[in-house]
């Protein structure tokens, strides 16, 4: 992983509508300052401090703050993918938006920013600007980027980036949005492959909201393929596990494509 203090230089110069000649005059040849931006210098602090107080940026590097603030994006990050509300952290992110983002975490503000919007274009825009920075990119932060292209529209860019993400951290996550894809696509047989993987690592890991979407999901790959003894089989289970964890929204998906399966065969015997 290479510096973050390049990114942010280039980004707060990008903000500003400053190009490099006009930020770095004085300060060091342009030529320097890309490889600073692109992280393949390690400048003197004589010259980044020059390049900050130019910016008028105060770079936020207080170890107390920077523990805090990490810890929480590490909680959002869990939370979400345990699809726990969490307003109070949300709104506590938001009002520290301007110190994090000029700090070593502005990596996770982008990729916060990234999880939080519905808009896909918005997300398009958010995921190609942080393309550019995987150089940057911590473990676990190039997991959540890749993760994130989980409702891309563009199919094989999809699956690709999927199994980037499965292939950096190999957990029920990103086998189910892997088993989605397929799905989609009519690959039920590859489907039953990810989905079953998903839910062996969503019962290890203890994700049993990702373990009772896998079962449904594996009962509706079985439904499409005719196998109606272990889609009943699979429905079963994803309704007994839905219970167990209070999930109506997967007991009602059970029931619903029960009813659709059933009358899509009458139809077409």
């Amino acid at each position: 992983m290479e510096t973050i203090t390049g990114y942010l230089i280039r980004y707060h110069r990008l903000k500003q509508n400053l190009s490099q000649e006009g930020l770095c005059k004085g300060i060091c040849v342009v030529s320097y300052l890309s490889k600073i931006e692109q992280g393949k210098v390690c400048a003197d602090p004589e010259i980044i401090h020059a390049l900050w107080k130019r910016l008028q940026i105060t770079y936020e590097d207080d170890p107390t703050f920077l523990h805090q603030y990490r810890q929480m994006f590490h909680i959002y990050f869990e939370n979400w993918l345990l699809r726990i509300p969490q307003d109070s952290n949300v709104q506590q992110i938001r009002r520290q938006h301007d110190k994090l983002i000029s700090s070593p975490l502005c990596l996770y503000v982008s990729l916060f920013e990234l999880y939080e919007t519905k808009e896909l274009d918005k997300r398009k825009k958010i995921l190609q600007e942080l393309s550019e920075f995987e150089t940057y990119m911590e473990e676990a932060q190039s997991f959540l980027y890749h993760l994130a292209y989980f409702d891309h529209d563009v199919f094989e860019e999809q699956i690709d980036h999927l199994k980037k993400a499965s292939r950096i951290q190999a957990c029920s996550i990103s086998y189910l949005y892997l088993g989605n894809c397929c799905f989609v696509k009519g690959s039920y047989s590859e489907s039953l492959e990810y989905f079953q993987k998903a839910l062996l690592l969503g019962n290890e890991e203890g994700m049993f909201q990702i373990s009772t979407n896998a079962l449904l999901m594996i009962g509706n790959c079985y439904s499409n393929l005719g196998v109606e003894q272990l889609m009943l089989r699979y429905y079963k289970k994803a309704m007994l596990a839905a219970r167990a964890i209070q999930d109506e929204h997967t007991l009602k998906a059970v029931y619903y494509n029960l009813g659709a399966t059933y009358q899509c065969w009458r139809k077409n015997e």
